[in-house]
């Protein structure tokens, strides 16, 4: 971090960690005051899959971890997923030649700080260039040129060229970096302000330049910019920007200011997610902003966080204390809840001897190598928690006391936060027999940091001292459960020869909906849905009235039609309805390529186009399995799409509750959008249903 914090003004806070636990209601009595809290976790209850890894950042301490067996060992230990790295702490270049756009290389300590990164069970984020300070000029290699016209920017060529020697080298040394982003926090550059200026189209040059070099080289790389959420930058470059790979963001508690814990905690909670500002899109915001013009939803990445990026009169003490240690849990559980794919904590090691006093930004004491509250709180999520592992239902009455909880290789883990600095007793409802626990609190002092591990009874009461952060582990029970009842609410494979059992039709002038014995996927018959392209909007399906507040949807499609012609043309094959049209599922073409998409609403607004450019091109010149799948809910809405039982679309935490239960469903074709062709589909085996279906 360095001087580079000093005029971070409007830095704000970035993941509450929400991951939730089994069928149960834990009660908070503090025998002393008299308070009561009751916590429910449900477990029949799953509000999604976990998307989150644990990550740090090397900055200058770089050289430390490169030489320690003892942080390599913890980084291991840890389960981080991500490391992120600054260029210019590990320049490789020593002399940059302007006139040939060339330089002397010297690759050694990029090598082997990779290598230790891989060998580690992680990989590399490369950050590209940074400024030391507003009004700065960009850090680049001895010798490289400015342009003078861009001011503080070298020559967009020259600079792409110098990042390219690095996705050349890594290719030819058989290293698999995927991440870069292009210059951390660019707005030292243009500025925190809500003007626009030249200075940012400066610098969307720049970016568009170099991306362009590192996917000539590696098309398979992931690029993003942590200016994503500012105002100006991104309304510029949704249009005039090259493609960006992931969402990225820095996220602190407190500033040079300082404040309170209780301002870092909120901060947690609440900045860059349900704050808008002058300058700042929230996340969600920014997120439809990108999806509804590029048509692709992007993973999210925090690229720093820590629980203050104060520095001129030393670092926060309070970031190795349990304070740190409860923010770091917050915003771990509010990255779980928002899809977020790594929490990059600013930094692994820090010296107290090295900072005169201070200890830094570490969740490690790299003088004896020994772990800070904080590094407990990754770490035992790092081993516990894994991409794709069920979220659970959670809920507490009581402001101060969150947890999250998921089940990780069948087996109930839970985590409980306290922010409150008086002590309460926690009795347990809902389980049965004892729960494994390691704790952290107050009650020992971060000077000689150590975790309280052992076993309670699920029907005694568990002491919370102060800040608290507590994973507990609920071992699977011996006796296997009883299977869960049938969740199949509908079925139909049109064997009757009508749409008796559906509740009806509809189809638009010169399109038809009829029950064949043609093409059949079972049985000896199945639905044809045709449409002739005659007009710009045309329909052509069955519906079946339901009232649900979750549903999934599969049914199987061949057919004729595809590719599609223009971008824009549009085919539907599922949606669902409620007051109005929730979700919709199908084809669309965009950039001159066919893609799986999905559109869906977000409140009382359309989110936008959401699909997944990795994904296979959608074909239906042979039977496909398509399922839908859909959670209606105020804040934690899910929708996900399955092609062949392949899940290659899922966005959560948005508002789906807005219009209410899904009452209808519709198959077929619902919708045909600008598609000037006849689409030709039979579908057959459809099932509503409330847990997911598959093939």
């Amino acid at each position: 971090m360095k001087n580079h914090k000093l005029q971070k003004s409007i830095r704000l806070a970035c993941v509450i960690f929400a991951v939730l636990v089994s069928v149960t209601s834990l009660m908070f009595v503090n025998s002393a005051f008299g308070a009561t809290v009751t916590i429910t976790v449900d477990a029949t209850k799953v509000i999604g899959s976990n998307k989150l890894s644990p990550a740090f950042m090397l900055d200058w301490e770089w050289k430390t971890f490169s030489s320690s067996s003892a942080q390599k060992q913890l980084a291991t230990n840890g389960g981080f997923k991500l490391v992120r790295l600054f260029s210019v702490r590990i320049e490789p270049c020593s002399q940059w030649y302007e006139s040939t756009k060339t330089g002397t290389f010297n690759w050694a300590n990029v090598d082997a700080l990779v290598k230790s990164i891989f060998a580690a069970g992680a990989e590399p984020l490369i950050c590209f260039g940074k400024f030391p300070s507003a009004n700065g000029k960009l850090q680049v290699p001895r010798g490289m040129a400015y342009n003078p016209a861009t001011i503080n920017l070298p020559y967009p060529a020259t600079y792409a060229a110098y990042v390219a020697e690095w996705v050349k080298h890594f290719k030819a040394a058989g290293l698999a970096v995927r991440y870069y982003e292009i210059v951390n926090e660019p707005y030292f550059y243009f500025g925190w302000d809500t003007a626009e200026t030249k200075l940012i189209g400066n610098f969307a040059t720049l970016f568009n330049t170099v991306a362009r070099s590192i996917r000539s080289i590696n098309p398979s790389a992931l690029i993003g910019n942590d200016a994503f959420l500012q105002k100006k930058f991104l309304n510029y470059f949704v249009t005039y920007g090259d493609n960006l790979d992931f969402i990225d963001l820095h996220k602190y508690g407190l500033t040079e200011s300082g404040g309170t814990d209780a301002t870092a905690f909120n901060a947690a909670r609440t900045g860059l997610f349900t704050k808008e500002t002058a300058c700042w899109y929230t996340l969600d915001q920014a997120r439809q902003i990108w999806s509804s013009k590029r048509g692709k939803t992007l993973p999210t990445i925090i690229t720093e966080s820590n629980f203050s990026y104060a520095w001129i009169n030393g670092s926060d003490p309070r970031i190795q204390q349990m304070a740190g240690a409860v923010f770091t849990a917050l915003v771990d559980r509010e990255a779980v809840l928002r899809g977020i794919q790594s929490s990059i904590y600013y930094v692994l090691a820090s010296s107290p001897t090295a900072q005169g006093g201070s200890r830094g930004y570490g969740m490690i004491n790299s003088d004896n190598n020994r772990p800070w509250y904080p590094y407990y709180v990754q770490s035992w999520l790092g081993k516990s928690l894994a991409p794709g592992d069920q979220l659970l239902s959670f809920s507490s009455s009581l402001s101060g006391i969150s947890g999250f909880a998921w089940i990780h290789n069948k087996i109930t883990y839970f985590m409980l936060i306290s922010e409150l600095t008086s002590a309460v007793t926690v009795y347990f409802k809902g389980l049965s027999g004892n729960l494994n626990f390691s704790r952290i609190d107050n009650t020992i002092s971060y000077l000689t940091p150590k975790v309280q591990t052992g076993v309670v009874s699920s029907t005694q009461s568990f002491a919370v001292n102060g800040y608290t952060v507590a994973i507990f582990e609920d071992p699977p029970s011996t006796t296997p459960p009883p299977p869960p009842p049938s969740t199949t609410y509908f079925a139909d494979g049109f064997e009757s020869g009508n749409f008796g059992s559906w509740t009806g039709t509809s189809f638009s002038s010169g399109e038809t909906v009829v029950v064949v014995t043609s093409t059949v996927r079972s049985g000896l018959r199945s639905g044809r849905f045709a449409s002739n392209g005659g007009s710009g909007e045309e329909k052509a399906f069955c519906y079946k009235s339901v009232n649900l507040g979750e549903v999934y949807v599969r049914g199987y499609f061949v057919g004729s039609g595809l590719p599609l012609t223009d971008n824009g043309d549009t085919l539907y094959l599922l949606r669902l309805t409620g007051t109005q049209t929730l979700v919709c599922a199908g084809i669309r073409r965009d950039a001159g390529v066919d893609r799986w998409v999905v559109y869906v609403r977000n409140g009382a607004n359309w989110y936008g186009y959401v699909s997944n450019l990795s994904a296979p091109v959608p074909q239906i010149g042979r039977w496909v399995c398509v399922e839908l799948h859909w959670k209606m809910s105020s804040t934690q809405g899910l929708v996900e799409l399955y092609v062949n039982n392949l899940k290659i679309i899922s966005l959560s935490g948005i508002n789906t509750g807005y219009y209410g239960n899904a009452t209808g469903v519709d198959f077929g074709l619902p919708y045909v959008g600008d598609v000037q062709k006849d689409i030709l589909l039979y579908a057959d085996d459809v099932i509503i249903s409330q847990s997911h279906i598959g093939l």
